[in-house]
């Protein structure tokens, strides 16, 4: 816009808020607040049905503020119940003249229209990034001007022409939404930088406005559900690449386009993200390393994105899927120091080889699922599976070799190695029984070395075990790159350090 289109833009935009009034529909009622524009300290009132409850400009606006920044799955959903209504209808019809006249290259018959794009979100292509684009008819110029107005209610005018002169650029402006996922098995009590734009952040906790129960009855309940069912978990929150809402495409399709020069790459402490499936990709293998660091299942429970509305002209709420959380035995703790932890471990598995890197996902995921809520014996299975991933590379070979291996491999003496090759042939014969139909009773005691302890507790011992084998064999695989990748090599390697051959003994 020029310096003149701006000073007519606040003008307008002033003229608008004397005597605006702001509208709240649900399927039954209409609530109508008089917003006045002679100072925050003026109370208005609220009405639902025949209740009403006074409220204060400033009290509003905090109160949108609030939920349009912040990480809530739905965080606009109050926002986008607004509906705003004139007292000047001149204005009204100066504002919508004003808005057509400044989108005109991105404007067709009243509404948002080819060739130009109206984009609301990146989603991943192989060959590029994908803009989601606005099918013709879908959004007119009255829409945007409430969202105009939505934006001046909650920040102030300025913001509101700020905000608008560079969404409506030909270039368009740059910024960025937020790729968020709830992660069940950790807890952070507090902000933590994983790298540049990866954050972990504990989920907001819910906060209670006198007049939240006056809104919508579906977003409320839709507001509670995402407290309830997200509460305690920690937010994973990947900052990605965007453009504003307006922009000359690089593309004469309308449908979606390939955008050649808008940079999607995240990079700085080896983490790189070139496009939305690599984060995808560093999301499943970050959350492997949180488990191993944590000693604890870590994944995905709720998966959405989130666009701060103060960033870009951009008058969509966030979305995305929901998962359906998985119930685990609870959450642990995390730390700087796991993080860093965990940042070593990821690290770890992406300078592996693809071959070594498939194997050991294997091996985790199974350890992953025997550490939530499953049966005893779905534990000794999924067990058995990492463990046979990691020590037998050819299939067929015997349990007994198994023990052997993973009894050189963890043990430093030869009574630790005769330790643990008694809890691995007590193991197996739980897998065997197990495998023949047999069920462990979970009250049922396990005898090893004149030892009783309940199977709980036999199972707990034999997860570490196997977390142990884990971190082990990943650090040899960084040695020798062909390490469970070569059955012949693995082989070789499990030979000599049973013999005790000196070059396994200095490597190791």
């Amino acid at each position: 816009m020029t310096e003149k289109s701006k000073v007519e833009l606040n003008q307008l935009l002033n003229e608008a808020m004397e005597g605006l009034q702001i509208g709240i529909r649900s399927e039954v009622n209409s609530l109508l607040l008089s917003l006045p524009v002679d100072g925050d300290s003026t109370v208005s009132q609220l009405f639902f049905g025949n209740a009403s409850l006074p409220l204060s400009e400033v009290k509003l606006r905090g109160y949108l503020q609030q939920r349009w920044g912040s990480y809530g799955i739905d965080s606009s959903s109050i926002v986008m119940y607004l509906r705003f209504y004139m007292a000047n209808q001149t204005t009204e019809s100066k504002l919508l003249a004003f808005i057509g006249r400044e989108l005109e290259p991105f404007i067709h018959e009243e509404k948002v229209n080819s060739p130009y794009s109206a984009s609301y979100a990146i989603t991943y292509e192989k060959d590029g990034f994908r803009l989601h684009t606005i099918r013709a008819g879908v959004i007119g110029v009255p829409y945007l001007l409430e969202h105009l107005l939505k934006i001046a209610v909650t920040y102030g005018v300025e913001k509101a022409v700020s905000t608008f002169d560079e969404g409506s650029s030909l270039k368009g402006k740059q910024g960025f939404y937020q790729d968020i996922v709830s992660l069940e098995g950790i807890v952070v009590e507090e902000e933590i930088q994983v790298c540049e734009g990866v954050k972990l952040v504990p989920f907001p906790q819910s906060t209670t406005f006198e007049f939240e129960s006056y809104f919508p009855g579906h977003s409320i309940r839709d507001s509670r559900f995402a407290r309830q069912t997200n509460m305690g978990k920690t937010l994973l929150i990947i900052d990605c690449p965007l453009l504003s809402i307006f922009h000359k495409s690089s593309h004469e399709s309308f449908d979606g386009m390939l955008v050649g020069d808008l940079p999607f790459q995240i990079e700085t402490d080896n983490i790189k993200f070139s496009n939305h499936d690599e984060v995808n990709s560093f999301r499943e293998l970050f959350c492997q390393a949180l488990s191993l660091a944590c000693n604890s299942p870590v994944q995905i429970a709720f998966k959405w994105w989130f666009l701060t509305e103060d960033d870009l002209f951009h008058p969509f709420p966030g979305g995305g899927m929901g998962y359906s959380p998985r119930l685990f035995g609870g959450s642990v703790k995390a730390g700087q120091s796991e993080i860093d932890k965990a940042k070593c471990l990821y690290r770890d598995l992406i300078n592996l080889n693809s071959k070594a890197q498939g194997k050991l996902k294997i091996a985790i995921n199974r350890w992953i699922k025997s550490k939530t809520h499953q049966t005893p014996e779905d534990k000794i299975i999924d067990l058995a599976i990492a463990f046979e991933t990691l020590y037998l590379p050819d299939s067929g070979e015997s349990t007994y070799k198994l023990g052997v291996r993973a009894s050189w491999s963890l043990g430093d003496k030869k009574k630790d190695r005769e330790d643990l090759l008694a809890v691995f042939k007590k193991f197996y014969k739980f897998r065997s029984r197990v495998v023949h139909g047999g069920e462990p009773n979970e009250k049922e005691n396990v005898t090893i070395k004149d030892e009783s302890i309940p199977i709980s507790q036999f199972v707990t011992k034999v997860q570490n075990l196997c977390l142990e084998s884990i971190e082990k064999i990943m650090s040899h695989c960084l040695k020798d790159k062909e390490f469970l990748s070569s059955t012949r090599k693995d082989n070789e390697y499990w030979d000599s350090l049973i013999l005790g051959t000196p070059t396994v003994d200095s490597d190791e």
